[in-house]
């Protein structure tokens, strides 16, 4: 047991995916915030999460979390074994398994190894409940020579990673180069007897060694790794066909055709490819917006160094009106209406309209109060002018630009 998993089964529509964001964060002003806090816990606390598509149209969310190994510090390679003349490829035990991969570390370039080469006895429990099968050469006293792990990666497709030879490492002279390479053969074939005969269609090797021999595999294409403290380092992937491929029909975005035709010619796939079309299903529904605009408004405030508070966000000018006019108004007040037009350039022109009613008239005069279809709205649009207002109640004026 080297892990601990959960699978959750949950209904497709109104999943929060922000929970799984990397830069999501738990705001304790926000409520809806706070309703998200526990999946977001759960996402940071975990080591690795899969989501998946269920056949019922369901999503299976996998949280698993990995037990805590200690990291061997990686030494100098140490003298070769000098492997007997007679060897068997077996299974290894658990001290022989930590032993291929701890020589591995100080004799293999690390982009060439499994991050969890880094922690022995991780491998160990990985391999232990079949996760990954491995083997290695042995001879008749029990000197290592190399191994080769891997491990099924889904019900058709199989990763391997190496082989990792350890004897005669230090000789260059072609009897001990053919010895090698007869060792790595022997490796691979035990490898791919093992998974002979099952779903596998294909065998890739994300982490080829260059003790790999020639002509098994053939190129997928290779990315680069950047660290922060090392110059990119590129790394293959090869791949390796088990079975005959007896054609697939392939949906693929718009976006991908070129790029999938081009890679399954070169990889001689028998592919129809068939493209997806949006007809509107995948689209989120029409939802309003927060309606105290939080996120708006301490943007506003960090923008121009006020306070959120200060600021007060509507759904349009109609909307910010009504809301001081519920502020300031009673049946009784006077209320002075100014509306004019300015350019572009900030000179304020001289108002359009000029009236004065109280708050009891509004019901007769709110279409040209707070502005309708016609009007100075069509005229700000046809004309690219700006639109200001005053609204003088009580003695508070408040003015506003669009």
């Amino acid at each position: 047991m080297y892990y601990a998993a959960l699978d959750f089964t949950l209904p497709f529509s109104g999943f929060a995916m922000e929970a799984f964001n990397l830069t999501a964060r738990v705001r304790v002003e926000d409520e809806s915030s706070l309703a998200a806090m526990g999946l977001l816990i759960a996402s940071r606390m975990v080591d690795r999460l899969q989501l998946g598509r269920l056949a019922d149209n369901r999503l299976q969310l996998s949280l698993r979390k990995e037990k805590s190994y200690p990291r061997v510090t990686v030494q100098g390679a140490g003298s070769p074994p000098a492997l007997g003349q007679e060897f068997l490829v077996v299974a290894p035990a658990p001290e022989e398994l930590k032993f291929l991969v701890g020589e591995s570390l100080g004799r293999t370039a690390p982009a060439l190894l499994p991050p969890e080469f880094y922690y022995p006895g991780k491998v160990v429990d990985m391999v232990a409940p079949g996760d990954y099968r491995a083997a290695i050469v042995r001879d008749g006293v029990g000197r290592i020579g190399g191994g080769i792990l891997w491990r099924w990666s889904s019900e058709r497709m199989v990763e391997c990673c190496g082989p990792y030879l350890l004897a005669e490492a230090e000789d260059n002279s072609a009897a001990a180069k053919s010895r090698r390479r007869m060792l790595a053969e022997d490796l691979l074939e035990h490898c791919l007897n093992r998974i002979a005969k099952s779903p596998a269609v294909g065998l890739v090797n994300l982490y080829p060694s260059s003790d790999l021999p020639a002509g098994h595999f053939e190129s997928l294409g290779a990315i680069f790794e950047y660290r922060s403290t090392a110059p990119p380092v590129e790394r293959g992937a090869l791949f390796r066909q088990l079975q005959e491929d007896p054609g697939a029909l392939v949906w693929g975005h718009p976006q991908l055709e070129d790029f999938l035709r081009g890679e399954y010619r070169r990889l001689v796939l028998p592919r129809e490819l068939r493209l997806t079309a949006d007809d509107g299903e995948d689209r989120a529904a029409a939802l309003y917006p927060s309606g105290d605009a939080y996120h708006l408004r301490r943007a506003l405030g960090e923008k121009f160094n006020l306070d959120p508070e200060q600021f007060l966000v509507g759904n349009g000018a109609n909307e910010v009106i009504a809301f001081v006019i519920k502020a300031f108004c009673h049946d009784s007040s006077a209320v002075e209406r100014h509306l004019g037009l300015s350019q572009v350039d900030g000179r304020r022109g001289h108002g359009a309209q000029h009236d004065r009613f109280s708050f009891s008239q509004l019901d007769s005069r709110q279409h040209r109060l707070l502005g309708g279809d016609d009007g100075f709205c069509r005229r700000f649009e046809d004309y690219n002018k700006s639109l200001w207002f005053t609204l003088k109640v009580k003695g508070v004026a408040t003015k506003r630009f669009f």
